[in-house]
């Protein structure tokens, strides 16, 4: 809400500033609306799994150390608690995970990558992790030959396992290039993760008298889901983008239609004015210009019919003058069309304090409300008929008009003037009668309230 407070000789009208909003690119240019921010989602969950299992090592190690006494514990004691050997697959998980992060999370090198960023980091995204995955089955399988006594069923089950978990990272892959690309897209991108997977079970293939031939199956399964998944998202983001591209044309259609729609207008508009000058002032002046040619024919052989012929010229001279100001005025916009209800208030309460010397305080709210054209046309009347009552019966040197919104409009006319004993006002007060058939007609309330010699206040609330 702000507030005005205005001497007569210091009042100026003062425009409205209204708020630029902005909205910052957020989205990758080259992407779908929104998959950048899955992707910056994913990475994050990803981190948050590698600060747990960062987290978590101490204590998993000394479970893998109460494991000593069923093995060899010498070797165990090698693999386990030596952090060069123990930890190298947690380590080379962060090294792989940094350019992850920020292929996501860094604006600027996303900037500079353009539409190559989301093919880099789908190749990158699928590479660290098979990579990473190769990494843990070298490991695992030292620590099996090691501790288990069965190392080719255990050796199987953890490559079994590891390619379970794998699959579900790529999977994430596959989701995203399906988002992006078209199907024959995906299905290059399938080819290069089932080479990935190949290359994670690698060490675990290449270990002597371990079976191929169950993992090979389990890689063509993944492969399988991951056609299935990116087959059911390609054909969803192909409709998403038809009906995007169905609402893009509806838009520009409308955007047309507007656009005739609005030079149809200004047509029309044109033709009604020229039509409200040809019947007035055209007619008016083609009506004087005969008259005063009668005028001057009959100047000098009949004064005195040249005299009458003059006054009629006269008369519809004025009666043109009439027609046109009237025509001008229905041209015209009006304060509340030009200007809101809040400023055409305002301006009207400024107009009438320079007129008439009131020091005068004007509150009006920032915003506009929301209010339909016959509520405004009757809140603007009756301020009209307020500050006339003031200028012609307060005799009044303070006036305060305020304009409020709190899920209800209240406009309040208030001056010190004379004052009037409110509870003997008769029916012939024009005026009062009048505004308070208005408000009736908003469904709203108006009060005045006043008294000999403590001014008058008029209170509209209009809902």
């Amino acid at each position: 809400m702000t507030c005005y407070t205005l001497a007569m000789q210091s009042v100026q009208p003062s425009a409205l500033g209204l708020p630029v909003a902005t909205t910052p690119a957020d989205e990758h240019p080259y992407m779908e609306p929104g998959l950048l921010g899955v992707l910056q989602m994913l990475v994050g969950i990803q981190l948050l799994l590698l600060v747990a299992t960062v987290a978590a090592f101490p204590w998993s190690r000394e479970v893998m150390l109460s494991l000593g006494g069923l093995t060899r514990g010498s070797a165990l004691r090698q693999v386990v608690v030596e952090v060069s050997s123990a930890m190298q697959p947690v380590v080379l998980r962060i090294l792989l995970t940094i350019p992850v992060v920020l292929l996501v999370f860094w604006p600027q090198l996303i900037a500079r990558l353009g539409r190559w960023h989301l093919p880099l980091f789908a190749i990158y995204y699928a590479v660290a992790a098979a990579v990473s995955q190769a990494a843990f089955s070298v490991w695992a399988l030292k620590f099996v030959a090691d501790t288990a006594t069965a190392p080719q069923q255990v050796a199987l089950l953890l490559g079994v396992g590891g390619a379970w978990t794998l699959f579900v990272v790529l999977l994430f892959g596959v989701v995203i290039v399906a988002w992006q690309y078209s199907l024959r897209q995906v299905f290059w991108y399938l080819l290069f993760l089932a080479v990935a997977e190949v290359t994670a079970l690698l060490p675990l293939l290449l270990h002597e008298a371990m079976p191929w031939a169950p993992l090979l199956f389990q890689v063509m399964i993944h492969v399988a889901i991951y056609a299935m998944v990116g087959f059911a998202i390609t054909r969803m983001m192909a409709a998403q983008r038809a009906q995007r591209a169905a609402l893009t044309e509806a838009n520009v259609q409308l955007t047309q239609y507007a656009a005739a729609q609005e030079q149809l207008a200004v047509s029309h508009e044109r033709n009604r004015m020229a039509r409200e000058l040809h019947d007035t002032l055209a007619h008016s002046l083609s009506a004087v210009a005969v008259q005063l040619e009668a005028v001057d024919s009959a100047m000098t052989t009949a004064p005195d019919e040249a005299h009458l012929i003059l006054g009629k010229a006269l008369a519809q001279t004025r009666s043109g003058l009439t027609e046109t100001r009237r025509a001008m005025h229905a041209l015209r916009a009006t304060p509340l069309d030009d200007l809101g209800l809040a400023l055409a208030i305002k301006n009207l309460a400024i107009t009438t304090a320079q007129r008439n010397g009131l020091a005068l305080q004007v509150e009006v709210p920032e915003t506009q409300p929301n209010l339909s054209p016959a509520i405004e046309q009757g809140i603007y009347r009756i301020a009209q008929e307020a500050l006339a009552n003031v200028v012609h019966h307060a005799r009044a040197s303070r006036l305060a008009v305020a304009l409020t919104y709190n899920g209800a409009v209240t406009l309040r006319v208030q001056d010190n003037g004379c004052g009037f004993d409110a509870g003997e006002v008769k029916g012939d007060h024009v005026g009062l009668q009048l505004m308070h058939e208005r408000a009736t007609m908003m469904q709203g309330t108006l009060t005045v309230t006043s008294a000999p010699g403590a001014g008058t206040t008029i209170k509209l609330v209009a809902l």
